[in-house]
């Protein structure tokens, strides 16, 4: 199990590194359920693609640079997406954080620690 996982988070990192959606749906369950902290409320899968390709599109058009890396998750164990978005001379830094069932995605977590 966990080498599916860090071969799924090794996707999320390559699709935040190339800004392509499609790496990360196409291993979502379709129960996938997301939480983000700067987002409000939670999403369900069909609101999720939308949200993230519109993301990925909007980041493509900006002048941001996005530096992603597969890490150890030392709190919860397994493996994270370490994201860092840099605008000018402001970085922001993120982890992607999944939850897997019979090999699919079903919760995605995108938190500041």
């Amino acid at each position: 199990m966990k080498n599916k996982m860090k071969k799924i988070v090794d996707d999320i990192t390559k699709a935040w590194n190339e800004l392509d959606s499609e790496l990360i749906i196409k291993h979502l369950s379709p129960d996938f359920r997301y939480d983000s902290q700067w987002v409000f409320d939670y999403m369900l899968y069909d609101e999720y693609v939308g949200y993230l390709r519109k993301k990925f599109q909007t980041i493509k058009n900006g002048n941001s640079i996005i530096k992603a890396e597969t890490m150890i998750d030392r709190q919860l164990g397994g493996w994270m997406t370490k994201i860092v978005q840099i605008n000018g001379r402001n970085e922001n830094v993120c982890f992607y954080r999944i939850k897997i069932e019979d090999g699919k995605i079903i919760k995605g977590d995108l938190c500041m620690f």
